[in-house]
């Protein structure tokens, strides 16, 4: 389970921080459609792999267009990797 011994020496041997997720979400702001993923971290390469699952969630809905992403300016969100990903 998530607070065994096991999880927990498991994510000690990664150097993660023990007891934390992190909650990614996009909402679209015309149909209020939202697609929020559990994550263990928010690092770059996890934030561009969970925008390219949200635009195939949200393209399945018939959003297929995005105009403009709004983000919290967290460092992931404002790294090279991610503006090169969203272009």
């Amino acid at each position: 389970g998530r607070g065994s011994q096991q999880a927990l020496a498991a994510k000690r041997s990664h150097k993660q921080k023990v007891g934390y997720t992190y909650l990614h979400s996009i909402i679209d702001g015309f149909s209020r459609l939202a697609y929020t993923e559990a994550l263990e971290d928010e690092k770059a390469t996890t934030v561009i792999g969970f925008l390219q699952r949200a635009q195939a969630y949200f393209a399945a809905h018939g959003i297929t267009h995005i105009t403009r992403l709004v983000t919290d300016n967290g460092p992931s969100y404002r790294s090279d990797a991610f503006a090169a990903a969203i272009k």
